[in-house]
């Protein structure tokens, strides 16, 4: 079988994956695709879900935690020596949320680091008016 997909308008790829699920691929064909090109492993999850009156699959995509030390140290580091003025990293293994603010470019490192867990609404220094439940970035406990 071929597949065209036409993502000029953009296609996601948690989407692109609910929707061939959805069209009765089965979730296990999926996983081993992914399995012969990802660095690292990845299982998917996925469940139907009614949004306004239209049904989709919904699939969720849980990566592995190996990158862990790399975003607290290499990827923080560049990311506050260009003043990047937040940075989050969400801990999967551990279920909590690592926020860093306030970069110091001059020594590549942020200042304010705060560590949050499931039931915390989070505000974006970006955009003080928006939040987000920590509880949907985090998996399901």
């Amino acid at each position: 079988m071929t597949v065209w997909v036409d993502a000029s308008s953009g296609a996601s790829g948690d989407m692109l994956l609910g929707a061939l699920a959805g069209a009765g691929v089965p979730v296990d064909a999926l996983q081993d695709a992914i399995a012969r090109v990802a660095p690292e492993p990845v299982s998917l999850r996925v469940e139907r879900v009614i949004r306004n009156g239209f049904a989709a699959t919904r699939c969720h995509v849980e990566v592995a935690d190996s990158s862990l030390p790399q975003d607290r140290l290499s990827k923080a580091r560049i990311y506050a020596g260009a003043g990047i003025p937040e940075y989050w990293i969400v801990n999967l293994r551990d279920g909590h949320i690592e926020i860093l603010r306030a970069p110091d470019a001059s020594h590549r490192s942020y200042r304010e680091k705060t560590s949050v867990g499931r039931g915390t609404h989070l505000t974006l220094g970006a955009l003080p008016d928006a939040s987000v439940f920590s509880d949907d970035l985090l998996l399901p406990s």
